[in-house]
């Protein structure tokens, strides 16, 4: 009867050991390289809604053309940000309004379309060419999204980047 509790014990104890571990181990990975933020707003749908849960991977390397971004506070917005890259530095941002085409360095990028062009635009000159240490993003709800497309927004700096959405729930 001692041997069975003193196993009991022990097996408890195996169980706890292993459950702090786990907790250790999750609040490493959620504290280091990767970050969970909240959809506010219609900007990118029909790929996210509003409500949707992005996990993030913290960003410890350079992001690409049609990456999805979160951004830290940018441009005093008082909000992260959930974008699509376009285009990054160096590079021709050009679009049509006629077709709804986007085109960089005169390539027509695959992105979700807008289901209209009456805005593809926005309020800046175009061809657009990005500087060294920005990206050029927009949301794939282009007609309800503020973002690279209007001065009020601009580009997005690469040190405000907080990660690149991998999952979303």
């Amino acid at each position: 009867m001692e041997e069975k509790r003193r196993k009991t014990a022990v097996s408890i104890c195996e169980w706890m050991d292993a459950a702090v571990f786990a907790v250790v181990v999750c609040v490493v990975i959620f504290s280091l390289f990767i970050k969970v933020f909240t959809v506010n707003g219609s900007s990118m749908e029909p790929t996210y809604v509003e409500g949707d849960r992005v996990f993030s991977l913290l960003c410890r390397f350079s992001v690409s053309g049609g990456d999805v971004i979160v951004t830290d506070d940018h441009n005093g917005l008082r909000e992260p940000l959930i974008k699509r890259v376009i285009a990054t530095e160096f590079q021709k941002v050009e679009m049509d309004p006629d077709t709804g085409e986007i085109r960089v360095d005169g390539k027509v990028v695959d992105v979700p379309v807008a289901t209209t062009t009456a805005n593809l635009k926005g309020d800046i000159s175009y061809p657009f060419y990005v500087p060294a240490g920005y990206v050029f993003a927009i949301g794939d709800n282009r007609e309800m999204s503020l973002d690279c497309r209007y001065s009020q927004c601009g580009l997005i700096d690469n040190r405000s980047i907080v990660g690149v959405v991998f999952y979303a729930s």
